[in-house]
């Protein structure tokens, strides 16, 4: 797995995990179960990581960047 995108909020990061699994991406978001409950523990700090399979990785890098731009 490699860390596709930082988002600064848990919601933000699973909209993304959603929609990068609608494209047949699978995505994981770390830390996830931590960042939600003692966001202080995270150790990238008000910072969600979402990561995909590095084989998929340029995929989901032009499918994520379409997804932020419709979202702006």
């Amino acid at each position: 797995m490699k860390t596709l995108h930082q988002f600064a909020s848990l919601e933000e990061a699973q909209m993304a995990v959603a929609f990068l699994e609608q494209c047949e991406i699978q995505a994981h978001i770390w830390d996830e179960n931590v960042a939600g409950l003692y966001p202080m523990f995270n150790p990238n700090f008000g910072m969600i990581r979402v990561a995909v399979a590095e084989d998929d990785w340029d995929q989901a890098e032009k499918m994520l960047e379409t997804y932020l731009e419709s979202i702006r």
